[in-house]
């Protein structure tokens, strides 16, 4: 054979084989034992994700959906849609995703959970060129777009009764692009596939703790907000009462954000309640600071208001960009002066201030515990949620309430020993002035008696 026919047929070998690694690499093998592998937890939720190397186009076209046309040409992509990595064909808002899946036979005829993660735009799951599944609505501008967030959304369900399949996604997510927040990095979304019953109990395990603890984290401190604000609204001159209202009210806030940015189906709200978080958290120690001031100083001080521009100014700048250095310094020096303030006061000796001293340092500890659950790489989702609102906030919340309400109480009573002295001093007044009345009367009858003996 001559070197030249030689080459030629090792040149195509090469080609036949890249090739078939092309068709591989878009190719996905599932099997049972894969499944099964994959932890459940509040994160992971059973679910075996598939984002890299679909095959990607932009643009709308319903024979996209069919098993038999050829997709060769696509380019590969991720479902994620990374910002700084879209695919190189564009990503103006719409397109389609493509994937080759091939499962063991051990999964025929098995109910598998199939769910899009991480989705707030909108899509129709196409399995094998059936319409499967959708979430909201498709569309092809912001106007006719109805994104979903799928975070809570019940997963759909599907049988396979043999071993080859296509799976097409059509997607938008105009939404996304025009509004969404600095925080979002991703305009995709991510598929998951899993074991319908390990993923759907999982997901009642989920909704069980976090409803039940989100409720609480609303509840609890909204219900001090609302005392306290009675508590104001009955006796004005302790403005205490009120900014310790704000305060709660704030804490309540920073549950409700988290909880609706994460159950409410409505992406439009979402996106906008994400935006809120930077903007939130910039503010949000200014309120604590207020109420801290005003119980151990007998005037706000003037540094309180640097902390208000500071906050207002990177709070605004939020709404449009990331500012991570500048959010994190404020966060952390409100919070260091929040701790500085109880601390002088019990060092001076204030009366009861060891009571919020108490409740700092359950934060404090909560914290650390969180760290060093992080550090050792032992973190969870749940005992997230238990350091930081059960052991932390919650007893940070009831210290200031029982320290506020017992200076009241000491007011009240210093109040009711002053009456006490006042409707004594009058007693003894009003004792005197009749005893000088009887006198002045018993002098002027020794008068008259005297001018009647002498006439």
């Amino acid at each position: 054979m001559s070197p030249k026919r030689l080459f030629i047929k090792l040149v195509f070998l090469f080609l036949v084989l890249q090739l078939n690694a092309q068709e591989k690499r878009n190719e996905v093998f599932l099997a049972d034992t894969m499944l099964q592998k994959i932890t459940t937890s509040f994160q992971e939720r059973g679910y075996y994700t598939i984002q890299e190397n679909w095959k990607y186009h932009p643009g709308d076209n319903a024979a996209w959906a069919l098993p038999e046309f050829n997709d060769s040409a696509w380019e590969d992509a991720s479902t994620l849609l990374k910002l700084d990595s879209l695919p190189r064909s564009g990503w103006s808002g719409a397109g389609w995703f493509r994937l080759r899946l091939s499962i063991d036979s051990s999964l025929l005829n098995k109910p598998l959970a199939v769910h899009l993660l991480s989705h707030l735009g909108a899509s129709e799951i196409y399995i094998d060129g059936k319409r499967f599944c959708q979430y909201g609505k498709v569309g092809t501008s912001v106007r006719d777009e109805q994104g979903l967030n799928t975070l809570t959304v019940v997963p759909c369900q599907v049988v396979f009764t043999t071993l080859q399949h296509l799976i097409a996604i059509r997607y938008s997510g105009f939404a996304i692009m025009k509004n969404r927040p600095p925080t979002l990095n991703e305009a995709g979304f991510s598929f998951g596939i899993g074991d319908a019953v390990k993923v759907n109990q999982q997901n009642r395990l989920n909704a069980m703790f976090f409803r039940r603890l989100e409720a609480g984290v609303v509840a609890i401190p909204l219900v001090f907000a609302l005392i306290h604000l009675m508590l104001f609204l009955f006796y004005r001159r302790e403005k205490s009462n009120f900014y310790f209202a704000l305060f709660a009210f704030a804490i309540s806030l920073w549950g409700f954000l988290e909880h609706e940015s994460i159950g409410n189906t409505n992406s439009s709200l979402v996106l906008l309640l994400k935006r809120l978080w930077l903007p939130y958290i910039a503010l949000m120690p200014v309120t604590g600071l207020l109420f801290l001031y005003s119980l151990f100083y007998e005037n706000i001080p003037r540094r309180f208001w640097f902390f208000v521009i500071v906050a207002l100014i990177i709070a605004a700048l939020s709404w449009f960009t990331v500012l991570q250095l500048f959010s994190s310094l404020l966060f952390i020096i409100s919070f260091a002066e929040m701790l500085r303030i109880p601390i002088v006061a019990i060092r001076k000796k204030i009366s009861g201030a060891w009571i919020i001293g108490a409740g700092f340092v359950a934060f404090c500890i909560s914290l650390l515990v969180l760290f060093f659950l992080m550090a050792t790489d032992r973190f969870s989702l749940s005992l997230f949620y238990i350091l930081i609102y059960v052991t932390g906030v919650l007893p940070l919340l009831l210290s200031m309430s029982v320290f506020l309400s017992r200076k009241i109480s000491g007011t009240h009573k210093d109040l009711e020993l002053e009456m006490k002295k006042s409707f004594q001093l009058e007693a003894e007044n009003t004792r005197k002035e009749a005893e000088l009345k009887k006198a002045a009367e018993l002098k002027e009858a020794s008068g008259r008696w005297k001018r009647h003996m002498k006439n």
